[in-house]
Order: C-alpha cells, then sequence, then structure tokens
C-alpha cells in the first residue's frame, strides 16, 4: 500500500511537470522558502507567521489557475492587465528571434522600440528558453519573488521592533487587496518589492557587520540590487537609492543630540545656498515642468483623475506646461504631495468599483495614522531601520506623486510604499495595542 502511495504520487508530480516544469519548479521552490523561513520559529509565532505565508502563497496560487481555467476559447493565454500580456508577449517574441523562428514585422517592432525596453523581459524569455513557454507558471515567479520579499522583510522587522510588530506587518502584507493583486499577475512589483528590502536589508548589514570582509560582501550585495533596479523600472533604483542615502545619513546625524542640531544647521544653509542659484533654480523648474507634462498626460487618459496644478495646463496645447511660474510650481508640488496620501477622495468615487475600494481608503488612511503614531517607538527601538522606512516613504513621494494624475496608476504605484508604511504603522499598531491592554511590546 505504501509503495503504491509513493508510485501514484510520483505519476502526480510527473504528470504536473509534464504539464508545466516552470510551475512545478516555482512549487518546489516556494515551499522550501516557506519550510525554512518558519523553521527558526516555534510555538504561536511559527504557526501564525507559516499560516500568513502558507495562506497568501497559496491564494496567489490559485487565482494564477482561475487565471487559466477562465482563459476563452480564442485567447491564446489570460491575463489582468496589458502590462502582463506585453510582458508575456514580448518575451516570447525575444524567445522566439534568439531561437531563430520567425516572426511578423509588427511583432519585431515591438520588440526593437524603446517603449517598454527592460530587462525583465529578456529575463521572462531566457526562463522560458529553460522551460519552454510558460504564459502561466511565469506568474508563479512573481508569487515566489514576492514570497522571497515578505520573508526578507519580515526578519528585518522583526530584528528592528520585536515578533508582535513583524507578524502583524507581515499579516497585512501578504492580504492587502491591491497588492495582492499586483503579485500574481505578470507586472514587475512583486521582484522589484523583493529588489528594494534586499538593497535596505544589505544597508543595515553593511552598517552593522562586525568585520570589514562582511561589510563588503553587505555592500556588494547593495549595489547588485541598485542595479538590477536600475534595469527593472527606471526610478525604483531612485527610491531604493534615495531612501538607503537619506536613512543612513539621518540615523549618523541624529546619533548625538549636537550633531543633529550642527546637521540641521548644515542642511538649512545648503537649502538656502543651493536655492540662491539661478542655474539651480532653473534646473528645479525645469524638471517641474517636465512632472507637470507627465502629469496632464495622466489626466487625459483614460480612467478617473485628479488635477493638482492650475487649471490653465489642462486647457491649453502640450507646450502649454513649459510656461509654468515658480509659484504654479510651488502649488503643484504641494497640491501633488497631497494627493499622493489623500486620493481618492469622495469626489473621485463615481462608480460601484470606487464605492467598494472605500473601506481599503480607510483603512489606508488608518494606517498613516498608525505610522505616524508608531515613529518615535520605531526610533527608539531601531533608528536605522527606522528612517530608512521613513527615507523610503519620502523618496516614494518625491519620484511618484508630481508624476501621476490618474488614479488607478496612483495607487499602483504608491503601493511600492505601502510595506514601509505598513512596518512602521505595525510598531503604532502594537504599542496602541499595548497602552489599551496595560502590556508592554516584547
Amino acid at each position: 500500500m505504501m509503495y503504491a502511495g509513493a508510485a501514484g504520487i510520483a505519476a502526480a508530480a510527473a504528470a504536473l511537470f509534464a504539464w508545466s516544469p516552470l510551475g512545478v519548479a516555482c512549487g518546489a521552490l516556494i515551499a522550501a522558502m516557506t519550510w525554512r523561513a518558519t523553521s527558526r520559529w516555534e510555538g504561536v509565532e511559527r504557526r501564525w507567521v507559516g499560516g500568513a505565508l502558507i495562506a497568501g502563497t497559496l491564494l496567489r496560487a490559485l487565482c494564477v489557475l482561475a487565471l487559466f481555467l477562465m482563459t476563452g476559447p480564442q485567447e491564446q493565454f489570460n491575463v489582468l492587465f496589458g502590462d502582463g500580456r506585453f510582458a508575456v508577449d514580448r518575451s516570447i517574441w525575444i524567445l522566439n528571434e534568439a531561437s531563430g523562428i520567425p516572426i511578423a514585422p509588427f511583432y519585431w517592432m515591438r520588440v526593437s522600440q524603446n517603449y517598454g525596453d527592460v530587462q525583465y523581459h529578456y529575463a521572462l524569455a531566457v526562463v522560458q528558453w529553460f522551460f519552454g513557454p510558460s504564459p502561466y507558471a511565469l506568474g508563479l515567479i512573481n508569487v515566489a519573488c514576492y514570497e522571497v520579499f515578505a520573508i526578507v522583510f519580515h526578519r528585518l522587522m522583526r530584528r528592528a521592533f520585536g515578533a508582535a510588530a513583524a507578524g502583524a506587518a507581515l499579516l497585512l502584507l501578504m492580504f492587502w487587496p491591491t497588492i495582492f493583486v499586483w503579485t500574481f499577475s505578470m507586472l514587475k512589483e512583486s521582484l522589484q518589492f523583493g529588489l528594494a528590502v534586499a538593497a535596505m536589508a544589505c544597508a543595515v548589514g553593511t552598517t552593522r557587520a562586525g568585520s570589514t570582509g562582511r561589510r563588503l560582501a553587505w555592500a556588494a550585495g547593495g549595489v547588485a540590487s541598485l542595479v538590477a533596479l536600475t534595469e527593472l523600472r527606471p526610478g525604483s533604483s531612485l527610491m531604493a537609492g534615495g531612501a538607503i542615502a537619506f536613512g543612513v545619513a539621518a540615523f549618523a546625524a541624529t546619533r548625538r543630540t549636537w550633531l543633529a542640531l550642527a546637521a540641521a544647521a548644515l542642511a538649512r544653509a545648503a537649502v538656502y545656498g543651493a536655492a540662491a542659484q539661478p542655474a539651480v533654480r532653473a534646473q528645479a523648474l525645469s524638471q517641474t515642468r517636465i512632472a507637470l507634462v507627465r502629469h496632464v498626460g495622466h489626466v487625459k487618459s483614460s480612467g478617473i483623475s485628479y488635477r493638482a496644478a492650475d487649471e490653465r495646463f489642462y486647457r491649453g496645447e502640450r507646450l502649454v506646461p513649459f510656461t509654468m511660474e515658480p509659484s504654479e510650481g510651488v502649488r503643484f508640488l504641494l497640491l501633488s504631495a497631497f494627493y499622493f496620501f489623500a486620493a481618492p477622495l469622495p469626489q473621485h468615487i463615481a462608480s460601484t468599483s470606487g464605492t467598494l475600494f472605500l473601506p481599503l481608503q480607510f483603512a489606508w488612511y488608518a494606517l498613516l495614522l498608525l505610522m505616524l503614531a508608531g515613529i518615535p517607538e520605531a526610533l527608539r527601538r531601531d533608528p536605522l531601520v527606522t528612517w530608512l522606512s521613513i527615507g523610503y516613504v519620502l523618496t516614494g513621494l518625491v519620484t511618484i506623486a508630481p508624476n501621476s494624475g490618474n488614479i488607478g496608476t496612483l495607487i499602483r504605484h504608491r503601493d511600492m510604499v505601502v510595506p514601509f508604511v505598513i512596518g512602521l504603522g505595525s510598531v503604532g499598531f502594537v504599542g496602541l495595542l499595548a497602552r489599551m491592554t496595560r502590556h508592554v511590546p516584547d
């Protein structure tokens, strides 16, 4: 009987492998990572961490399976978003061209053009060169990448803020609705999450390593992560690199009171000195105008949008944004920052789907309040990780806010900073819970 059972399991595994070798490989990798991540914890914590990882990953895998089952008879494969379809299509065109299989001129043009020309598509082509065309199993790669991110993020938060805060953060990360959707579809978010947290973990390791060799190894890992981010999505490496620069500088400057005062005075003098330079002001205005062009383009795209600039920029010709005055630029940047945190507002909710989004928006507002409440306690527990997290939120604000204008696109891009808001917000939540129950956080 035992041999019959083993033979049945082997036959099922062989059938699955024949159906989707990449799917079996991803499943085995996910199972190994989950076991490895939970084996170091014990008792209640192991059950909660393992349960969150298993449930979140299994639900994502089931969503990939649902996409397969919902594929129409006239479709080659099914995806949720146009960007995901383009990623799979372009990777297959690249694979065909490299394999000597002729492709249509239109497809060759889409392979050769600059739009969407990221190494992510080439990486997908390489994977499919080894395992064969796998439009659905590619989604499992994103599921695996997100689990790697969740494991590394949980470990980083646990060492910094304790088991309770890290566990709460992990639960939210695995089931935050919009992030859930991005991370089983063929988008770049899962890989960006993983590379960003890897770069930040390497920054922490570089700072705290006990030997020169380890510092160099951690630093090399951080540089590699930033380089990969540069190839993955323009601007993502600026977010992670800027967060690391800000976090390390703020950590160093706030270790002593006199050092913090000196750093604040130096920063103020540097800002005033730069603002007094005509070349600096001209460059800042030029970059703001370019951001306004992108913002207006988003506003005029399909979907729900918001307007952060003066009305004249939406009614005129395409060159009107380049007539922006400095005072108009300041208003635009301030209102863009407001919408980054506040959108969508009630006036943007004009459909049933928008109404269904309201609970998540209220949860986002609550998370922001918890983050503000948790920052003081987080700074007391681990200033470096706290400043790195704050830096990622701020660099995300600077990078995303002025270049957005479409609600859907804003939410997708804003979700890149949500994990770090969740990390700090979980500290605030645990602290609030401890005060309510008169317990001290672990």
